[in-house]
């Protein structure tokens, strides 16, 4: 059987002993959190609607596309503020 990339990994020699403990980081989503802060903040009148969105498990292109769905408009009259990791509560 070959080796996989993990088990060469955990068979490397470490040069002071091994490590004092190990954890695991991001486990769940709720363990990691994006909240944008806006540059600008609506004035309350104009072509464009805003909207807040809290996501998990879904990546921003996804839900841009159904929110284009949704609203009965081409993709590409939405915009968004970044790009947000899928694997966390984003906002």
């Amino acid at each position: 059987m070959q080796p996989t990339l993990k088990t060469i990994w955990q068979n490397l020699p470490f040069a002071w002993g091994g490590p004092c403990g190990t954890g695991i980081l991001r486990a769940t989503p709720a363990d990691f959190r994006v909240t944008e802060i806006p540059i600008t903040e609506p004035e309350g009148t104009g072509e464009h609607n805003w909207l807040y969105v809290r996501k998990t498990g879904a990546n921003t292109e996804w839900v841009a596309r159904q929110l284009a769905i949704h609203a009965a408009v081409p993709v590409r009259d939405l915009s968004y503020a970044g790009m947000k990791d899928r694997n966390a509560i984003t906002e």
